[in-house]
């Protein structure tokens, strides 16, 4: 957990690479202990990350990725902020990577929902 909030600090510094590197070593912990559920939240911190440096492709590839396992472990509420976070990016991205991150919702999770009501 200590690197966890040591990543969201560098963040909030928008010190992004710091930050980064405190998420990838709180995610291979996690990962170490089978921890899926503390992994998945460092996956929506990553996504987070990538989309304050307007890397909304990768934002929503991790966002995907978390979202997986809050469903899986009927985590309805974390998956409704991953969903937000989602959308705010696909909002905030170009046309074509709208496309694309439409296009990796639907493949992975199925109905791509009303951008305007998930904002």
């Amino acid at each position: 957990m200590s690197y966890h909030h040591l990543g969201r600090i560098a963040q909030e510094q928008r010190n992004f690479a710091t930050a980064e590197t405190w998420y990838r070593k709180t995610l291979h912990i996690d990962k170490m202990k089978g921890n899926e559920h503390g992994a998945a939240k460092t996956y929506s911190q990553l996504a987070i990350l990538m989309g304050l440096q307007e890397n909304f492709e990768e934002a929503g590839k991790w966002l995907i990725k978390g979202m997986f396992v809050f469903l899986r472990f009927n985590d309805n509420h974390a998956d409704k902020i991953a969903t937000k976070w989602f959308m705010k990016f696909y909002n905030q991205s170009p046309p074509e990577i709208q496309q694309r991150l439409k296009n990796m919702w639907e493949e992975s999770l199925g109905e791509f929902p009303d951008p305007a009501k998930n904002e």
